[in-house]
């Protein structure tokens, strides 16, 4: 009988967390930023991490209040813990430009890779433009040419460019052994994707 309870308690707290992440959702939809930002906000507390990437992308925007970047990093982190890999895009991007903390290219650099990793295109392209320039990792035009390769398969139209770029840089040979490491990076779902190839 214990048991259940337990259980019972534990759906209703699911049920709870869902219902106000919904409600964020449905009042941010209808631009009522002050029912969405409270919603939000009650759900990420309890650890949602879907709340706590909108409550992060409302306080960068200054939806409902003014600005505040380094509450935007706060929840942006939390639901970077989570394996979110557009909060770890949100916190990558956070770092390359030192909004709402120190600029730290390394830091951007780690995050982005997460989120590639996660398979999110536009940190792909993230990740490829800081090899290109060598900021915050080794430059490298065959990563940068790999990873620009592999968003722009995957939509990223920013990346054709950069993709054209890295490969003037390069042999053809370089070019083949590349096109390979990205088509099994993502064969693997970028599992795959080691850089010390």
């Amino acid at each position: 009988m214990r048991r259940l309870f337990i259980v019972i308690a534990i759906l209703f707290a699911q049920t709870a967390l869902a219902g106000d992440y919904e409600d964020g959702m449905a009042a941010l939809e209808r631009k009522d930023y002050a029912t969405a930002l409270a919603k939000f906000r009650s759900a990420a507390e309890r650890d949602n991490p879907h709340a706590q990437i909108n409550l992060g992308n409302m306080f960068v925007h200054g939806m409902g209040m003014p600005p505040d970047e380094k509450e935007a990093v706060r929840w942006y982190r939390l639901a970077a813990k989570h394996g979110i890999a557009a909060a770890q895009y949100n916190l990558g991007l956070m770092y390359e430009h030192g909004r709402g903390l120190q600029q730290d290219y390394r830091e951007a650099a780690r995050f982005y890779r997460l989120a590639a990793d996660g398979g999110l295109e536009v940190a792909q392209h993230a990740i490829a433009s800081l090899y290109f320039r060598g900021d915050g990792v080794a430059k490298s035009n065959l990563l940068a040419y790999m990873w620009s390769s592999i968003a722009s398969s995957r939509g990223n139209k920013d990346s054709k460019n950069l993709n054209y770029m890295a490969a003037g840089r390069m042999t053809l040979k370089e070019q083949e052994k590349v096109e390979h490491m990205a088509r099994e990076c993502m064969a693997s779902s970028f599992k795959k994707c080691d850089s010390r190839k």
